[in-house]
């Protein structure tokens, strides 16, 4: 260890009346720099490793106070991280949340060592494949929302009967008309929470005169108010419901 330099601190205290005082050496030192500037070690990702897009934490292991960490695309171009090329560190890591998607990367640390500087070895790596999520499909401008007929708004209906939903729908006589077949939607409040489970209309069960299902008499419970809707299914499987959501007040027993 090399000594820098030797310090005395005194202290002055009063014994028996009379004043002394004492002396305490000590020395201070500082560790010799080191002879050379060593490389650091490249410890993850290693060479050739798969590491994730969206968030990684690169580590290495060296002896210098500093640290150059850079990042380089396939083409041996540096990468911008956090708005620079070249990111310094005191410590050992670096954690990047978010890389842009290319075929592979190559990445080194520098070890700065007052004027001097040691590179590390070039290391290769490749991100995860992450799957797209699929586009949201477009709506089918074909396939229409149908029209409510009856029960009407606030109708009052014995429960104890069976219970005629009509409806109309909407583009049916044209000629890009897509609709497959329907949903009748029957629910127990305004939020849309179902009462029962929605009843599969196709057209085979249609009243083709009004466009009509008949639910069987007991479904519904006396004495409550019910919503209800119809939903057109698309082509695509998607649903397209009627915007108006019409209540049927009371059922008697």
């Amino acid at each position: 260890m090399k000594v820098d330099e030797y310090l005395r601190w005194n202290r002055v205290g009063e014994e028996k009346g009379n004043y002394s005082e004492r002396y305490f050496i000590f020395k201070t030192s500082t560790p010799p720099p080191p002879s050379r500037c060593e490389a650091p070690e490249l410890m993850d990702p290693k060479n050739e490793d798969t590491i994730d897009r969206l968030s990684h934490t690169f580590k290495w292991e060296g002896k210098a106070s500093k640290y150059r960490f850079t990042i380089y695309d396939d083409k041996r171009e540096p990468i911008p991280i956090d708005g620079v090329t070249g990111i310094i560190r005191a410590d050992k890591s670096y954690e990047i949340t978010s890389l842009p998607k290319k075929p592979s990367y190559h990445w080194k640390v520098t070890s700065i060592c007052g004027e001097k500087e040691a590179e590390s070895g070039w290391v290769k790596f490749y991100l995860k494949e992450i799957k797209e999520p699929d586009p949201e499909p477009k709506p089918d401008p074909n396939c229409k929302a149908p029209e409510l007929y009856s029960p009407l708004k606030d109708a009052s209906i014995d429960s104890t009967d069976p219970i005629d939903f009509e409806w109309e729908a909407v583009g049916l006589w044209e000629e890009d008309f897509t609709v497959k077949s329907f949903h009748l939607n029957i629910y127990q409040d305004d939020k849309k929470n179902l009462a029962h489970e929605p009843f599969d209309v196709g057209w085979d069960k249609l009243g083709w005169a009004s466009m009509s299902y008949r639910i069987p008499a007991g479904t519904l419970v006396s004495e409550q108010k019910y919503y209800w809707s119809v939903s057109s299914i698309c082509p695509d499987g998607s649903q397209v419901e009627s915007p108006l959501i019409l209540r049927q007040n009371k059922l008697n027993p």
